[in-house]
């Protein structure tokens, strides 16, 4: 029986993607700051890159990670729990006192929150990744279109993750998305399925057998998790714990449970395929 959810050890079919964030990490150490939206189906493994690029960077980049809840989002909550990771004592983002438009306040926050990331941007090259996105406060984006038209030479990458299947229903994500893709600091990176080669890679690295599955054995299996690396984690580990991984293979039922909400949380405020606009590469 396993009693602990199955891990795939490494990274597969992921090179192009990671790679590609890595060189726009780099560019923005050099003075060229960006926003990367990574895109793709629910357990395609946008997090698990996420935390793969984070650890390729730590020693040479100041990185920090957020995911957005998905009840009860704070106003900015993502943005400050960046700077609460960034900054020792991040700049304060409550509006001028007087008589201001909410606009005009809602941009004097904008600005003393972009202010403080690019304190830490000054210190060290940042890399900060958003997660869940779909799920961000309509606040939070419409700080990340401001980011889009203010950043400059800043050694900043913003890196924000969202379920593509869900930027219809979020809080304006599909339009601010649209909307930043006209910048020339925006770039993407989206996560295809796994090919049949890679499904037996994922297999063979994820359980540790020296025997490949046969051809028809791995079709099956394709077939049922759609080249989802999440999906064929949860098969392997529903058979493995019912004793037998032949019964996968043949196709017999097993049970898929379908994902639930990420348990994530979000403080209030204190006191509160890879392309840019020249190149592509498309994901395997």
């Amino acid at each position: 029986m396993v009693g602990t959810p199955l891990h795939c050890p490494r990274l597969i079919e992921r090179d192009a993607e990671l790679g590609a964030l890595v060189r726009f990490a780099a560019a923005a150490a050099g003075g060229t700051p960006s926003i990367v939206f990574v895109s793709g189906e629910a357990g395609m493994g946008k997090t698990r890159l996420l935390d793969e690029l984070r650890a390729q960077l730590q020693r040479r980049a100041a990185v920090a990670a957020v995911a957005c809840p998905a009840f009860a989002p704070a106003s900015l909550g993502p943005i400050y729990s960046l700077l609460d990771a960034l900054a020792p004592e991040p700049a304060s983002a409550d509006p001028p006192s007087g008589n201001r438009s909410p606009e005009a306040g809602q941009f004097q926050v904008f600005a003393r929150l972009l202010d403080g990331l690019r304190a830490a941007a000054a210190r060290k090259p940042v890399v900060a990744t958003i997660d869940d996105a779909h799920w961000a406060d309509t606040a939070t984006l419409e700080f990340l279109k401001f980011a889009a038209r203010a950043l400059v030479d800043e050694r900043l990458m913003l890196v924000v993750a969202y379920r593509s299947e869900d930027v219809g229903t979020s809080a304006g994500l599909e339009r601010v998305v649209a909307q930043i893709a006209r910048s020339p600091l925006a770039r993407s990176v989206t996560l295809q399925a796994l090919s049949g080669e890679g499904v037996a890679e994922f297999i063979e690295a994820t359980v540790g057998d020296a025997a490949p599955p046969d051809a028809p054995s791995l079709r099956r299996v394709r077939e049922r998790c759609e080249g989802n690396p999440l999906f064929v984690e949860e098969l392997l580990k529903s058979a493995l714990e019912s004793g037998t991984r032949s019964g996968l293979l043949r196709g017999d039922r097993v049970e898929v449970r379908p994902l639930a909400p990420a348990k994530t949380s979000n403080r209030p405020p204190r006191g509160r395929g890879v392309r840019d606009r020249k190149t592509a590469t498309k994901a395997r």
